[in-house]
């Protein structure tokens, strides 16, 4: 849970790596599906959600927020 935070924080999501799925990561996570996977948003941190963020990442804009 805390890589996947962390990943999503690397991106320019604002998230804390607490390694707890909270209300703040569904948050996110649904915001990232929402954004780079629209066929299926359910807030889940799955095995696709997973891949798409290792995908995305090297594309981050440094610093930049992702809204």
């Amino acid at each position: 849970m805390a890589a996947v935070q962390t990943l999503l924080a690397g991106y320019g999501y604002g998230i804390e790596a607490t390694g707890g799925f909270d209300p703040r990561t569904e948050f996110v996570v649904t915001a990232f599906q929402r954004h780079f996977r629209p066929e299926r948003v359910d807030g889940r941190i799955d095995q696709s959600t997973i891949t798409t963020l290792g995908v995305s990442l090297p594309r981050a804009p440094q610093g930049a927020p992702v809204s």
